[in-house]
């Protein structure tokens, strides 16, 4: 495990993301899933309080690594929903 992380309070991610409607959100399949801050589970539930604070959830991905590399395929895989939110 190379980091700890903490998951931001959805107030804190609120004032934020104030500004934007469209997000895009990007978990990580190792620490983050590990640690329950921001893994394929975290992220769903990221997606609904976004949606509950009136935000269009262009997307969302879990990327096995992501401190190491985002993976030109990860990358290419999501290129198109990547490019539409005003937030990511």
């Amino acid at each position: 495990m190379k980091s700890i992380t903490k998951q931001k309070p959805i107030e804190e991610l609120k004032q934020q993301l104030e500004k934007f409607d469209r997000v895009y959100i990007a978990g990580c399949g190792t620490c983050a899933t590990m640690t329950k801050t921001g893994g394929r589970e975290e992220v769903l539930k990221m997606k609904e309080h976004l949606q509950e604070l009136g935000k269009l959830v262009t997307g969302w991905t879990v990327v096995p690594t992501a401190c190491d590399e985002m993976t030109e395929a990860t990358v290419r895989e999501n290129n198109g929903l990547l490019r539409m939110p005003d937030a990511s």
